[in-house]
C-alpha cells in the first residue's frame, strides 16, 4: 500500500489539466480562455485545474471543478503505476477547503483576523497539507509571536462556527488546524512596489488573499527591499522603474 500521492483513473473521464499560470489570467480577465493539457503533457511540481469530461454523458459534459492539484511524479514504481501521481492542494476559486466539508471564504477567514484585536497591515491565505495557512504582516512588533496569533484567528473561527464545523477539525485532524507565518515589515508595500514596477494596473498590484501562488507567496517572503530589486533584474525590469 501507498498513501502518499494518488493516481488518475482515465478511463472514466478524459482529464484535462489548466496550468495555474493560466488560472492566473483567468482571474484577471474572465474573457480570457486559458490553455489545457493532457496527462501525458503535465509536469513534476506544477500545479494545475483539473478539467473533467464525462465519457458517460449526464448534466455535465466537460466543466471546471476548481480544484486545484500538484503532480508529485510521473510514475509510482512501489505500485508498479506508470501514470502521473498526484496530490490535492486545494481550490483555485474563492474558497479553501478544509478536510472536504469546510469551506472558508476570504470575509470569514478576515473577519476571524480582525476579531482577533491583533493590529495588522495585511493577509493571505491558502491551504497547505490540509490545514489553512495564513500569511499575515503584524502591524505592531510586539505582535511576534506566529502561534499565539494562529490559535488567537483559530478561536475566533470556532466562533463563527455555525455553518463550517471548523470547530471539529482540531480533532478531526488531530493537529492545530491553522498555521500563521508572520511576514517581515513591508511585505506588502514592496510587493506593490515591484508590480507597479513591473506595469501592473490598479486592480492587479496586491496579491490574492485567498490562495495565493507560490510565487506570490515567494515575493511576500522576502525580507529586505534588495530582495525586491534582484527580483526587478530577473524578470528583465529595470529597478526604480
Amino acid at each position: 500500500r501507498d498513501y502518499g500521492t494518488m493516481t488518475f483513473n482515465p478511463s472514466m473521464n478524459f482529464l484535462e489539466f489548466i496550468p495555474e499560470s493560466e488560472c492566473e489570467k483567468c482571474e484577471q480577465d474572465h474573457s480570457y480562455v486559458p490553455a489545457s493539457f493532457t496527462l501525458d503533457e503535465v509536469k513534476v511540481g506544477e500545479k494545475y485545474e483539473l478539467v473533467i469530461s464525462n465519457f458517460h454523458g449526464g448534466p455535465l459534459i466537460r466543466y471546471r471543478t476548481g480544484d486545484a492539484i500538484k503532480i508529485m511524479a510521473m510514475s509510482n514504481s512501489k505500485l508498479g503505476i506508470n501514470l502521473p501521481q498526484m496530490e490535492f492542494v486545494g481550490r483555485v476559486d474563492d474558497r479553501i477547503d478544509i478536510g472536504g466539508f469546510v469551506r472558508l471564504t476570504e470575509k470569514v477567514i478576515w473577519q476571524a483576523i480582525s476579531d482577533t484585536g491583533i493590529p495588522y497591515v495585511d493577509w493571505a491565505a491558502r491551504k497547505e497539507e490540509g490545514t489553512l495557512h495564513v500569511f499575515i504582516e503584524p502591524r505592531n512588533t510586539n505582535d511576534r509571536d506566529p502561534d499565539k496569533i494562529a490559535k488567537a484567528i483559530y478561536y475566533e473561527l470556532k466562533k463563527m462556527d455555525d455553518d463550517y464545523m471548523y470547530g471539529n477539525m482540531e480533532d478531526i485532524l488531530h493537529t492545530m488546524p491553522i498555521k500563521v507565518t508572520l511576514l517581515p515589515a513591508g511585505a506588502f508595500a514592496n510587493y506593490i512596489n515591484l508590480r507597479r514596477s513591473q506595469g501592473a494596473d490598479l486592480a492587479h498590484l496586491k496579491p490574492r488573499h485567498l490562495n495565493p501562488s507560490d510565487k506570490e507567496v515567494e515575493i511576500l517572503r522576502m525580507t529586505t527591499a534588495i530582495e525586491i530589486t534582484k527580483e526587478q533584474i530577473k524578470v528583465g525590469v529595470p529597478a526604480g522603474s
